[in-house]
């Protein structure tokens, strides 16, 4: 039997009805100590360790070796970050602040933060990271239109509209207590 993301815990439950099934998933680990469970609520770990290994594999790019040339591209994008929240005006910090509108009144560094995140779970996104760091620290004029053609793609698909979306239901609300760990359901 195979299960997906909450349909791992699904699977592995009814598997307990009819002993002779293998479960192949991808989302719990059956018997782990609370410590070593993989709950939705500890993916930022995850991502760290995603966005630290393209950190260090980044300097066989191209872009990452222009990056290279001054400092790493963990620098790189720390220095942008403090420079998107210093300088909101600038351009392409007024870039990330358009595209970002309607993400609600927080830093500008936690949106470019959370725009690049939200790229780390696809492996052929996540290869934008380097040269849209470079990029937006660069913020010269040939860079506003491939950075806004960029973000509209993002934009494009992150939007786009999942039939999965049509079998939503509060009364699965369990599935929040088994994949986050805690209940997080707010009536």
């Amino acid at each position: 039997m195979y299960g997906v993301s909450y349909g791992t815990a699904v699977v592995e439950r009814l598997m307990h009805l009819d002993i002779g099934y293998v479960l192949a998933g991808v989302a719990t680990t059956s018997g782990a100590p609370p410590g070593k469970f993989e709950y939705f609520s500890t993916w930022e770990e995850g991502f760290g360790e995603v966005g630290d290994y393209i950190f260090v594999s980044a300097p066989k790019t191209t872009i990452a070796v222009l990056i290279s040339r001054r400092e790493k591209l963990s620098a790189s994008l720390e220095d942008l970050l403090v420079d998107c929240d210093r300088n909101p005006n600038s351009t392409c910090a007024t870039l990330v602040s358009n595209q970002t509108i309607g993400w609600g009144n927080v830093k500008l560094s936690f949106k470019l933060r959370q725009r690049l995140g939200s790229i780390l779970n696809s492996p052929k996104k996540r290869n934008l990271i380097p040269p849209l760091v470079y990029r937006l620290s660069r913020c010269v004029a040939k860079d506003i239109d491939v950075l806004n053609s960029v973000f509209r793609g993002l934009d494009e698909n992150r939007n786009s509209s999942y039939e999965s979306g049509t079998y939503y239901s509060v009364f699965l609300s369990p599935a929040k207590i088994s994949c986050w760990g805690m209940s997080c359901f707010i009536s």
